[in-house]
């Protein structure tokens, strides 16, 4: 969804110097054709590998496309970074401020990796946001990684999502709740994935606020270490009283300065910041 969603947002940075395209490879099952693909690829300035690409990408590729002159870009996403490919890269795509972090210490500098944030779903921007009016939480999420202590069972609306369909029933919904939960039942568990804050800019388009984990990956450092509506622990008495404090703020300042910075981190995520941030990531594939 992410390769689908970026050539979509990217359609308005198109002009005279911006040609965007998408091209199937052939996976790892299939190495002939791979290598055919790679040698009948038409010329082109810059090639960005989505994550299931790399995981799937042969060194020989990689050679052939280099010795054809393209500078050549992996979008890790969420990947496990242990695992995921780094050489041969002209510069590598973040997409949370975590991940970059990482790659700047893996790579031993900053040149060859820029940060593009993994946004919203873009069909939010299709939906009427409905007003406000009375506290309401909704978890829109995989079943697997949903962490809610019992007390709060009647209290949050559960739309479990695992297929773009899924999506597309619940997205109406979403801009229909005050707050959006988001605490996973892995948090901190595996020190080589950055998952982007994709849930946090998700509540920020629907004019939500968020509860998460402090340690959700990016969390902290775009809504601010003092947010008020992180859990410390996954404790189900942490995170009962983070809702709590939320269900009893909710019209007052503290629940004003959340949607304030929600409001901020939205501004990260428009189609115009995040054509700029693609733009930055190839002109520095270029360089």
């Amino acid at each position: 969804m992410r390769v689908h969603q970026m050539r979509d947002i990217l359609a308005g940075a198109r002009g005279p110097n911006f040609r965007l395209s998408l091209s199937a490879m052939p996976n790892k099952t299939r190495p002939l054709l791979q290598t055919a693909w790679a040698n009948l690829h038409r010329p082109c300035d810059v090639m960005v590998f989505s994550k299931h690409t790399l995981l799937s990408v042969s060194p020989k590729v990689i050679e052939i496309l280099k010795d054809k002159g393209i500078r050549l870009v992996f979008d890790h996403v969420d990947a496990d970074m242990a695992n995921s490919p780094l050489t041969g890269a002209d510069c590598h795509m973040a997409s949370s401020l975590g991940q970059l972090r990482w790659l700047e210490t893996a790579l031993g500098h900053s040149d060859k990796c820029h940060l593009v944030h993994h946004a919203y779903d873009t069909r939010l921007d299709k939906i009427r946001m409905t007003r406000k009016d009375r506290f309401s939480t909704i978890y829109c999420g995989s079943r697997g990684a949903l962490h809610l202590p019992p007390e709060l069972t009647n209290d949050v609306d559960i739309r479990f999502v695992h297929s773009s369909a899924d999506m597309e029933r619940t997205i109406p919904d979403l801009g229909k709740f005050a707050m959006h939960y988001a605490v996973r039942n892995d948090e901190a568990v595996q020190p080589n994935v950055f998952r982007p804050f994709t849930k946090g800019f998700t509540a920020a388009a629907c004019g939500s606020i968020i509860l998460a984990h402090r340690h959700t990956n990016d969390a902290a450092n775009i809504l601010g270490a003092d947010y008020p509506y992180f859990c410390a622990t996954l404790d189900d008495s942490d995170i009962v009283n983070a809702f709590d404090r939320a269900k009893f703020d909710f019209g007052l300042s503290d629940w004003h300065d959340a949607q304030e910075r929600m409001r901020v981190a939205a501004k990260l995520v428009t189609p115009a910041a995040l054509r700029a941030q693609f733009i930055e990531l190839i002109e520095k594939a270029l360089s």
